[in-house]
């Protein structure tokens, strides 16, 4: 019986060293994970906010039948009710392509317009 015992706190006692050995990782490891975690929901958040400046803008254009020259034009027609920063607190950058086009453009994390991170959008 004291033979069961021992073999279970044992069994026991090795199943806890391999879980802790599993979960454990190196020095600074987590950090990383937990900024590249945070800049990926950063991305999809400004992702979800262009998408929505996106639909505002095509509803500016079936209202007045015209893609807007800025958007200060949409903020004066009171047809702006999104935020027109990116997660990182930057404007998100309208290019009015044409009167039926036009382009959103995140920095990204870097901030730096015109580099791979840019998060773009065309209609």
């Amino acid at each position: 019986m004291k033979m069961k015992g021992i073999l279970a706190v044992l069994i026991l006692a090795g199943a806890i060293a391999i879980l802790l050995w599993m979960i454990q990782s190196k020095p600074g490891e987590t950090i990383q994970k937990q900024v590249e975690s945070f800049s990926t929901v950063k991305a999809k958040t400004t992702r979800i906010n262009m998408l929505t400046l996106q639909r505002e803008i095509i509803s500016y254009l079936s209202s007045y039948g015209k893609i807007p020259e800025d958007l200060q034009q949409m903020i004066s027609a009171r047809a702006l009710f999104t935020e027109v920063n990116d997660a990182w607190g930057n404007p998100i950058d309208y290019d009015r392509i044409s009167d039926m086009s036009f382009k959103l453009v995140s920095a990204g994390g870097d901030r730096e317009f015109n580099t791979t991170d840019d998060i773009v959008l065309e209609y």
